[in-house]
């Protein structure tokens, strides 16, 4: 083997070949199993979107090369202060590396905290020695099977679905992302509108709900590659005045419809939301965030 490691580096092009060079390598370490549910290739490219828009960085994110092929990543996400960890099968003695890597390369305020699936027994140990143990605080994923499933959804009267391929106001997008994540009544006048437009935001598979009076009383976001056969879900929210009445469930059906049309067999979302669960959403992976005291 001829291992060597590159830091993500500074890049020209939020969306460049660095960018596209780690998300083939996330479309295929998950290709035949899914290695990592917790960090699919749309995770990454939200994360980068988030970041173009808020001034995160990817430079110190780590990638390792067997030759000319990614094994590995340790990635940051959308901010420094978390560590992901994501490896092709066979390359697990590459683990201490990026334990040590992350830990440094990563700090916020001093300190680095491990996102550790809680079946990798192995890197548990080595955070353990490396001073880190589990707190109370995991993401967890949940998985629906599209094949089994009835997508089908009611709204009351004067609601329908659209997908944001048929056009949208990014104000009103902007507003219910605000408001359905809880960050208060209204955007404030200052904010920029956000508008997420990475190079596989399809926006076809994203859809809103819209009201009787306009408003988008709901939004859901989906992902899905051709190359695969699952979807990813990212982000769903519901404006608070509209909640209780079915738009979340029919906006993000309306996605995994689409998906589904398109060869998606199952589909993964990052929540252990009762939400979820009740709409056919069943638990898949637990993952432990793992702090030093």
């Amino acid at each position: 083997m001829n291992i060597r490691f590159e830091p993500y580096g500074k890049q020209p092009s939020a969306f460049g070949a660095r960018f596209e060079m780690v998300r083939a390598f996330l479309l295929d370490v998950n290709r035949e199993t899914i290695i990592n549910s917790n960090f699919l290739w749309p995770r990454w490219e939200w994360a980068k979107s988030i970041m173009l828009l808020f001034r995160g960085s990817a430079d110190e994110n780590g990638l390792w090369f067997d030759g000319d092929r990614m094994v590995a990543l340790a990635a940051n996400e959308d901010s420094q202060g978390s560590a992901f960890f994501i490896l092709r099968p066979g390359y697990e003695f590459l683990k201490p590396e990026m334990l040590r890597y992350a830990s440094e390369a990563f700090q916020k305020e001093g300190k680095t905290r491990l996102l550790i699936c809680d079946a990798d027994v192995a890197l548990q140990e080595l955070a353990v020695h490396a001073g880190y143990c589990a707190s109370e605080k995991s993401e967890k994923t949940s998985v629906i099977d599209l094949t089994a499933r009835n997508l089908g959804y009611s709204l009351p009267e004067g609601f329908h679905v659209r997908s944001l391929a048929d056009g949208y106001d990014v104000r009103k997008l902007d507003r219910c992302t605000y408001r359905g994540f809880g960050n208060g009544d209204e955007p404030p006048q200052t904010e920029e509108n956000v508008d997420y437009q990475g190079p596989n935001f399809d926006t076809a598979l994203h859809t809103v709900v819209e009201a009787p009076n306009g408003d988008y009383a709901a939004y859901a976001g989906t992902w899905y590659d051709s190359s695969t056969n699952y979807a990813y879900v990212e982000p769903v929210c519901t404006d608070p005045l509209y909640r209780k009445m079915g738009c979340a469930r029919a906006a993000l059906y309306a996605g995994l419809r689409r998906c589904a049309e398109r060869g998606a067999k199952r589909a993964y979302v990052i929540s252990q939301q009762q939400f979820y669960y009740r709409i056919g959403f069943a638990p898949r992976d637990t993952y432990t965030w793992w702090e030093k005291p």
